[in-house]
């Protein structure tokens, strides 16, 4: 959480952390916010700029975040501007440089929560998915992204997704 903050990325502020080094809990100050399923209907555009945004702003940081999805982020101020704030921090890693098969991963993982029940319940569409990876890549290259590009990671993405969601109905 420091290190995020340091680089100008949002966390919660740590305040302690609890147990012994491999088992143990941080502290941090409550943060009001709602996940990017409970922003209003008419806020798409601005919830799909800020998660595009910010992530390739915690890629360029050089951070990965082994569990993105829904659940982990937390959008706050909500009127004019919305604010990304990322929780949850046991799968996040300072690794310098992001490699890009590292960056489709994160992106997948956050990719099968844009195809959850609760997402569709929210009214996110089918194509809301594409959108934020095209966002992303115009962010993440500091200009819109080629047919090709788009496609490549939209391929991996979606096939990792899918592999996982699979695995997932097949254990429960």
């Amino acid at each position: 959480a420091c290190q995020l903050r340091e680089a100008g990325l949002a966390a919660p502020e740590p305040l302690a952390v609890l147990g012994a080094p491999g088992d143990s809990a941080l502290v941090s100050r409550y943060v009001d916010g709602v996940g990017p399923w409970g922003l209003a209907p008419g806020a798409r555009e601005r919830l799909l700029a800020c998660l595009a945004g910010e992530i390739a702003r915690l890629h360029a940081a050089g951070f990965r975040h082994r569990d993105m999805k829904a659940s982990n982020v937390l959008l706050t101020r909500m009127e004019a501007e919305i604010q990304l704030v990322w929780i949850d921090l046991d799968g996040l890693a300072w690794r310098g440089t992001v490699e890009p098969h590292v960056r489709a991963r994160d992106l997948a993982r956050l990719c099968t929560s844009f195809a959850s029940a609760e997402a569709r319940a929210a009214g996110v569409r089918a194509d809301a998915w594409p959108e934020l990876v095209r966002r992303y890549l115009a962010s993440a290259l500091g200009r819109p992204p080629d047919a090709h590009e788009l496609e490549r990671l939209l391929a991996r993405t979606r096939a990792w997704s899918e592999r996982n969601i699979r695995r997932h109905l097949a254990a429960d």
